[in-house]
């Protein structure tokens, strides 16, 4: 039958479903995984330094708290006397000497567990967690 004109193949929804949820689940996944795992990771760090079993540890994301809350407290160094009174080399040793920066990037992780109790201020990176300020809430801390 030549004069038959070509036939065009059609794909049935659930088919179309399938293929839509298979590509596109890599970016969702990637994209759960970037903002679930700080505090799984966290969980994971405390369950290994605290050496606490992981069913008991909590770990709880702190939005209402920031990397800033928990950095210590910055006082600068008393410049000396002479300095001090030569604009020229004060503003010289106030630039040596600059507040620290501090990474408001990081995640503010609340981790109890086996009488511990802390605070961390985390970011994952590509293949490991960095926690840069820990608070310790321990009561036998205070």
């Amino acid at each position: 039958m030549p004069d038959d004109p070509p036939r065009i193949r059609t794909i049935d929804t659930p088919t179309i479903v399938i293929i839509v949820l298979a590509l596109g689940s890599p970016i969702v996944f990637w994209s759960w995984h970037a903002w679930s795992s700080v505090d799984g990771v966290a969980k994971d760090k405390f369950v290994s330094e605290m050496t606490c079993p992981a069913d008991r540890v909590t770990a709880t994301r702190r939005k209402d708290l920031s990397a800033r809350d928990l950095a210590p407290k910055y006082t600068p160094p008393t410049q000396p006397s002479d300095v001090a009174s030569d604009p020229a080399r004060l503003d010289l040793w106030n630039s040596q000497h600059p507040a620290p920066r501090i990474n408001d990037g990081l995640q503010v992780i609340e981790l109890e567990g086996c009488g511990h109790h802390v605070l961390w201020a985390c970011e994952r990176g590509k293949k490991l967690l960095h926690c840069e300020y820990k608070r310790n809430l321990d009561s036998t801390s205070k």
